[in-house]
C-alpha cells in the first residue's frame, strides 16, 4: 500500500491476516484529516478492521508533516 507520507506499507497477506494480529497499525493519510462522513470508515477499511481480534492493540502512526494534525 502506498501512503501519502513518502513510505510504503507492505501488506503481502491481505486483510485476513489481521485475524491473527497482536497489533494493528493504521497509517495516517492526508485525505482523512477531515471529519468522517456519518462516523463511518471507508468500506474497505471497515471490512479489514472487522477481521482484527478483540484482543489486538490498535495504534495509528503520524509523520507530523502537516499542520492539520493527525
Amino acid at each position: 500500500m502506498v501512503t501519502d507520507a513518502d513510505f510504503t506499507v507492505n501488506v503481502p497477506l491481505g486483510p485476513l491476516a489481521l485475524r491473527d494480529a497482536d497489533t494493528v497499525i493504521v497509517p495516517a493519510a492526508v485525505e482523512d484529516h477531515g471529519p468522517q462522513q456519518q462516523g463511518r470508515l471507508r468500506p474497505l477499511a471497515e471490512a479489514a478492521l472487522a477481521e482484527e481480534p478483540a484482543t489486538a492493540r490498535l495504534a495509528s502512526s503520524c509523520t507530523g508533516s502537516t499542520t492539520e494534525g493527525c
